[in-house]
């Protein structure tokens, strides 16, 4: 989950630092597109990689649901986490 946060740091060093330039009014629609996007990743991405490594180690670990459920449960308090981070970057703007 750590690599999913930096790569998502480094996606978007690159975009807004190479291809779009914040005082460009054509490209603030876009802008606004893909924060609107990245939100559904950051809630969406986290709970799925939470289900998925859950249950491996409940599989190899013969602990019945019990990882799978704590799991999740990171992924999502991990990706609302992001989500407001972002929500929150993209207001202070």
């Amino acid at each position: 989950m750590i690599i999913l946060l930096k790569l998502r740091i480094f996606s978007e060093k690159v975009i807004l630092g190479s291809t779009m330039k914040k005082s460009d009014p054509k490209t603030f629609p876009w802008l606004q597109l893909g924060q609107f996007l990245g939100l559904g990743f950051d809630l969406i991405v986290p709970p799925l990689i939470g289900a998925w490594v859950g249950k491996f180690l409940d599989e190899s670990l013969k602990t019945s649901p019990y990882l799978l459920v704590c799991l999740i449960l990171v992924g999502v308090f991990l990706g609302v986490w992001l989500a407001y981070l972002r929500f929150k970057k993209f207001t202070n703007k």
